[in-house]
């Protein structure tokens, strides 16, 4: 830790972020690379995603950097629901159309290890899912979820919510303030 601010660090965020950050003037990433302590660029908005690569970040400054995706389904009104709150929050999220790019296996198994509900959750019990002939009872297990939303992507329930190493399936919309207030 620096006993002597550099003269730099004038001890908040620089006005020039807070004032981008007020504007919502952009929307993605801005890097601070090595001025001040970082932990007051962080500091400048919740709004955009403002990492800083100052030596001196601290565990928590770290934790409030947490990336977030959504595997969305823009036809679906929970999916919107929960976009919608994450852009009035002014979230960064990585947005997934899952639909258009799949997950992989490897992926949905790591959904599964973050997600609360138990997997069968994971699969809609819908009209498609009684067109495709499938029983409730044969989709219960982490691999057979696995196998089935390999096979068919549309029977994911969403959307789905990481951030850091927690998600949330966001039913209602309103679920996915856990991963942002908690």
């Amino acid at each position: 830790m620096h006993t002597v601010m550099p003269s730099w660090d004038i001890g908040r965020p620089q006005p020039a972020f807070t004032e981008l950050a007020e504007a919502r003037l952009w929307r993605g990433r801005l890097l601070d690379i090595r001025c001040g302590t970082a932990d007051h660029v962080l500091l400048a908005s919740s709004s955009p995603r403002i990492a800083g690569s100052s030596s001196h970040l601290s565990t928590d400054t770290l934790a409030r950097m947490g990336d977030i995706r959504i595997y969305h389904n823009p036809a679906c009104k929970h999916s919107r629901g929960a976009l919608e709150i994450l852009e009035q929050r002014a979230a960064d999220a990585e947005v997934v159309l899952y639909l258009e790019t799949p997950p992989s296996s490897a992926e949905l198994e790591r959904l599964i290890e973050l997600l609360e509900e138990p997997p069968a959750d994971l699969v809609r019990k819908d009209k498609r899912f009684a067109e495709l002939g499938l029983v409730e009872s044969d989709y219960q297990t982490p691999e057979q979820v696995v196998a089935v939303l390999v096979k068919h992507p549309e029977l994911m329930q969403r959307p789905i919510i990481v951030k850091n190493d927690r998600a949330v399936l966001a039913r209602p919309s309103e679920r996915v303030l856990t991963l942002l207030e908690g």
